[in-house]
């Protein structure tokens, strides 16, 4: 009898700068200056967070974990900004495999972005789209026009399970 393929667990962990190092940079909006009037306060990143003028995109999400994670994207021309801005937290799943292959099950890792935190993602790192963290949520993006198209492919020695 043959016997079943159990699919690899990966658990998700707080993105720090420490931890999100290999994939890029992690960000909490509120830990830079604050800036504020009657009513209203803005913080901004210090610095840029694309290689270029960039589109903004919103994403609904109703997917949470335990969910798997079948394919991957990446882009190999720019960095992508990811932000998580609602009042609930998203987990994403990333892979610093090699661009020029497929992503791997063995290179995945998830992390968790709070309200207020955002991530850029270096080139080439492999992503699947964020998802949320215990109930329907929206994240925010920042993807550069390239000739390069956002193609999902499957993830070699998958499908790995996102769990908490």
């Amino acid at each position: 009898m043959k016997e079943a393929n159990s699919m690899k667990q990966i658990k998700a962990k707080r993105a720090t700068p420490e931890s999100f190092r290999k994939y890029g940079v992690v960000t909490r909006l509120t830990d830079n200056t604050c800036f504020q009037g009657e009513g209203w306060k803005c913080w901004m990143t210090d610095g840029d967070c694309m290689d270029q003028p960039a589109h903004f995109g919103m994403t609904y999400v109703k997917t949470y974990p335990p969910y798997s994670v079948t394919a991957m994207e990446r882009h190999t021309k720019t960095r992508e900004l990811m932000v998580c801005g609602n009042d609930r937290p998203i987990v994403v799943a990333l892979a610093a495999s090699d661009p020029a292959g497929h992503a791997q099950a063995e290179d995945v890792e998830a992390f968790i972005l709070e309200p207020g935190e955002i991530l850029v993602i270096d080139k080439g790192i492999w992503h699947d789209a964020c998802r949320a963290l215990d109930c329907a949520t929206h994240y925010y993006f920042f993807s550069l026009e390239t000739d390069e198209p956002a193609v999902f492919q499957p993830l070699d020695n998958g499908p790995v399970e996102i769990v908490l």
